[in-house]
């Protein structure tokens, strides 16, 4: 019993992990992103063109729900 719980509660780690790395990548990627628009903006001020050019967003609620349980004053 001791075995299966402590293989549970590794899995659960690991899992944990990888959902933690994922959010760091994507941040990473949105990161990019935004510099990537940056230069963009520049070179469509050059040429004139108005695109406008829509950012990636984060959405807390979606991304942390672990958040709804911290309690502030």
């Amino acid at each position: 019993m001791i075995l299966l719980e402590g293989s549970i509660h590794k899995i659960k780690v690991d899992f944990n992990i990888k959902v933690n790395d994922l959010r760091v990548r994507k941040q990473d990627i949105i990161a990019s992103v935004k510099q990537h628009y940056d230069r963009l903006a520049v070179i469509n001020d050059e040429l004139g063109t108005p695109d406008e050019l829509i950012l990636p967003k984060i959405d807390e609620k979606i991304e942390y729900p672990e958040k709804d349980f911290n309690v502030t004053d």
